[in-house]
């Protein structure tokens, strides 16, 4: 992306690339920048260099990559068009916003909520070190988006820290994944209120990977989901509110998984997850994991924040099992799962 440029920026906010109008270049810190950015030196190069800073403004701001600035006092001081698209938060919203909200929420791999210097842009800020990671934020609407990103300390020309900036790009699936995705949209084979997988697709996948387990016995496993008290947020906030939540609950699940494992809407309020190549042990640790990611979520419900927890029952795959006997397991354990209180995962061997 060539943000290299971005760390040694004298007047950050409002002329981000300006090392890469130094044509004379007459520091090697400024040099070595230089370098990085545009891949020689403009000192060695012929032909005119631009030195609009607003023309290098105005290509950050149009980037499909997320990228945010923040000053010194942990501000947001600049929020780019594709930082509004990957959260769904607009500029406007967030620019003099402090750090310590944390209102993307970043969560690491282990299901860690990051805090103060855990957070690659506060490191960044407070002790002038660049981080990179793997890590989901909080969408505006709610659920989790796994990014990659990177943050830099942004400094003067004294090398004084001034601040600091992130940029990040969703970790998108490869090509023949969203492909797929596609033509089974196309197909009716994914329901159009939560974005997860129909019943019938579902049922499909279960019938297929229980052949593959007969044939050479790799395991897998299926997740029943229950949405812990839908009726009760029915009666006191209505139908709309709880289609509300399937949906934030359906992109929660579907953006908490990995590939190749799959969600569906198994029932009006219930989902289906098939997860491959995994022991029952292992389901019941995917179980636990979607189990926080859920829990972390929430939507805006005129002006409120609705939060939900869910139940979960899993079942493995056994020798002899049918489509519907392992799935029956499941819905058994999920049953004791909500009879326990809900906000759990139960294991059918329970």
């Amino acid at each position: 992306m060539g943000l290299d440029v971005f760390h040694r920026v004298p007047d950050w906010a409002a002329r981000v690339a300006d090392c890469c109008k130094q044509t004379r270049c007459a520091r090697e810190a400024w040099h070595r920048t230089c370098h990085g950015a545009l891949g020689r030196c403009p000192r060695r190069r012929r032909g005119r260099v631009i030195t609009d800073p607003e023309i290098y403004r105005k290509v950050l701001e149009e980037l499909t990559s997320g990228v945010y600035f923040v000053s010194r006092d942990e501000r947001i001081a600049f929020w780019n068009r594709g930082a509004e698209q990957l959260t769904g938060y607009l500029s406007q919203q967030v620019l003099g916003h402090h750090m310590g909200e944390n209102f993307l929420e970043h969560v690491d791999g282990a299901n860690r909520r990051l805090e103060g210097t855990e957070l690659p842009l506060m490191a960044a800020l407070r002790e002038g070190q660049e981080r990179e990671a793997r890590v989901t934020v909080r969408h505006k609407a709610g659920h989790p988006v796994p990014v990659r990103l990177r943050a830099v300390p942004l400094r003067d020309e004294t090398g004084r820290l001034v601040g600091a900036a992130e940029y990040f790009d969703r970790a998108e699936a490869a090509p023949w994944q969203e492909n797929r995705s596609n033509v089974l949209q196309s197909h009716g084979c994914t329901d159009g209120a939560t974005g997860a997988l129909t019943r019938a697709y579902m049922e499909t996948l279960v019938h297929e990977h229980l052949e593959t387990f007969d044939r050479h016995q790799i395991p897998f496993g299926v997740l029943a989901i229950a949405v812990d008290g839908l009726e009760l947020m029915r009666t006191r906030q209505g139908a709309p509110a709880v289609a509300a939540v399937l949906k934030l609950v359906g992109n929660t699940l579907r953006n908490s998984l990995r590939e190749p494992d799959q969600v569906g809407r198994w029932t009006e309020t219930e989902f289906l997850g098939l997860i491959t190549e995994c022991s029952e042990r292992d389901v019941m640790h995917v179980g636990q994991r979607l189990l926080k990611h859920v829990s972390a979520a929430e939507a805006e419900w005129w002006g409120d924040h609705l939060r939900v927890t869910i139940s979960a029952g899993v079942a493995g795959a056994r020798p002899g099992d049918t489509a519907a006997g392992v799935v029956q397991r499941a819905e058994e354990a999920l049953r004791a799962a909500v009879a326990a209180g809900g906000n759990r995962v139960v294991s059918s061997h329970a």
